[in-house]
């Protein structure tokens, strides 16, 4: 492994696109979190403040960038230049074994006189600088195999597909959903938001794997947890939806988010759910 080295990937070049920015220098100065104790990214699953998704086996995902295969090494990388500054899309540290990837988003770009303390205060100059955040988008650990992310958001121009894991339903499958016999609605699938727009991508998953009895009892639990919040038909066994609002909830109840505490008997909803 070469000495710490910073990348940059630069916009539209499709052959060699990565471009030498330092050696010898870090962008992060984080500890890396355990592999084993972060979590396999599951869109039901949010995360604290401290912890880190992961996607295990990495290089074996349609999403892994090439070089991470083949490993970047110094030599064989031209140095940026000043013309190509504009069009960074990330940067890359190679540290301690590790890839560190952060998006350059147009924000993160300063182009402002400054006052640098020091010694002394000095008034510089506008110039081109990359503003670093305190944490990385992204670590590649090539020991493990995992990439560690906190938002797939974030890292979706960086890894192109890997927005795949946490897709939205299309119009087609939106309006699949709303045509089901167990749900009435005058919604169109337009009228849906994008987060309802996942969790029906979710939603249909589940249905798909239910047999006949597991979705009347499904719908049962449903009743019993919403019974003032979304109009239930037990006689014909459908659910009248008239807002978006009513529509989560019957899709928060396909995933079984509602729950009753073992002391008190609280009735509670689960907004994110940890798979053990």
């Amino acid at each position: 492994m070469n000495m710490d080295q910073i990348y940059a990937r630069i916009k539209r070049l499709r052959t060699a696109p990565y471009r030498r920015v330092v050696s010898g220098e870090k962008l992060f100065e984080v500890e890396v979190a355990e592999a084993n104790s972060c979590i396999e990214y599951d869109p039901s699953t949010l995360l604290d403040d401290d912890e880190w998704y992961k996607i295990s086996g990495f290089t074996g995902r349609a999403f892994c960038l090439p070089m991470l295969l083949t490993g970047l090494t110094s030599v064989d990388v031209d140095e940026l230049s000043k013309d190509q500054f504009d069009n960074i899309t990330y940067l890359v540290s190679v540290q301690d074994e590790h890839y560190f990837f952060q998006r350059v988003r147009p924000n993160a770009i300063m182009r402002r006189k400054t006052i640098v303390f020091g010694d002394a205060a000095v008034l510089e100059k506008p110039s081109n600088r990359i503003v670093i955040n305190p944490q990385p988008d992204a670590i590649f650990i090539p020991d493990s195999d995992v990439l560690l992310f906190r938002d797939l958001a974030a890292i979706a121009p960086i890894f192109p597909g890997v927005d795949e894991l946490f897709r939205e339903a299309t119009d087609s499958q939106v309006q699949e959903f709303l045509d089901y016999d167990f749900l009435t609605t005058e919604l169109q699938a337009v009228d849906i938001s994008k987060p309802n727009r996942k969790r029906i991508a979710l939603a249909l998953d589940t249905l798909s794997s239910m047999s006949g009895p597991d979705r009347d009892y499904v719908f049962t639990y449903i009743h019993e947890y919403s019974v003032d919040r979304l109009p239930f038909d037990s006689k014909t066994g459908v659910f009248t939806v008239s807002t978006d609002d009513e529509l989560k909830t019957l899709v928060y109840g396909i995933e079984q988010r509602f729950y009753t505490t073992q002391v008190g008997s609280e009735k509670r909803l689960a907004n994110s759910i940890v798979r053990i």
